[in-house]
């Protein structure tokens, strides 16, 4: 998603706010996709050995997609407050692509005060996922899977049905990434791609924009330092 973008060569001379605001869009574009390419390889191998002993990992990163999907909105929403944006891409398109993200992030997020609707409404404490899997192309052989993470204290339903929209599989031939926790349902390979679409225009604005400035020196997107350190009496210490 972010080879060789210019979010990775932001030039001192912008505004300082600008710089803090791609910055931040920058670090939450790299979770997600980290996360969600891992998830999605997590999907896959599931879908293929057809079992699952630990969901520890998937919850891991579908938290880390959503929580990372909740910051882009909201420095996307500062951004639309510096930067001319086009309506497709402004803060109210944003927002609404993203509401469900923000309900579901804030249930996660404050758990323990959300615990008598969830209850109520016979939820799992962290969620529900569920997706598609094309195990083989060429005889369209299409499986559906779910996994609900957390103790089951009553019956639990579960449909599973074929799904009334065209799927879109990755490299790792998982689509329709749903994730459910209480009455809010996200879908999650819709969203990365809309992120997709995001960056791209977000690189197309930047380019001009950064073409003006003349400072040709670059924020460091990162810094890493180490020192030794002077042990000398820890023994006499312990």
């Amino acid at each position: 998603m972010l080879n060789n973008s210019c979010l990775f060569a932001i030039p001192e001379g912008i505004n300082k706010k600008l710089i803090f605001n791609l910055d931040g869009i920058r670090i939450a574009l790299q979770v997600i996709n980290l996360s969600y390419q891992r998830l999605c390889q997590s999907l896959e191998s599931v879908s293929q050995k057809n079992e699952i002993t630990d969901f520890t990992h998937i919850s891991l990163d579908c938290w880390a997609f959503i929580d990372s999907l909740d910051r882009l909105r909201g420095m996307w929403n500062n951004l639309d407050k510096i930067l001319e944006l086009d309506r497709a891409f402004s803060k109210v398109v944003v927002d609404k692509k993203f509401e469900n993200v923000r309900n579901i992030r804030n249930i996660i997020s404050h758990l323990p005060q959300r615990i008598d609707s969830l209850i109520s409404s016979n939820s799992s404490a962290m969620g529900e996922i569920g997706w598609i899997y094309l195990s083989d192309r060429a005889s369209l052989n299409v499986k559906t899977y779910f996994i609900r993470y957390g103790a089951f204290y009553k019956k639990v339903n579960f449909e599973f049905t074929l799904p009334n929209t065209n799927i879109r599989f990755n490299q790792n031939n998982v689509g329709l990434i749903e994730f459910k926790v209480g009455e809010f349902i996200i879908e999650l390979s819709n969203l990365y791609f809309f992120v997709e679409e995001l960056v791209k225009y977000l690189e197309k604005i930047l380019i001009a924009e950064f073409s003006q400035v003349k400072s040709s020196n670059m924020c460091p997107p990162c810094v890493f330092g180490s020192a030794d350190l002077n042990t000398n009496g820890w023994l006499e210490n312990t």
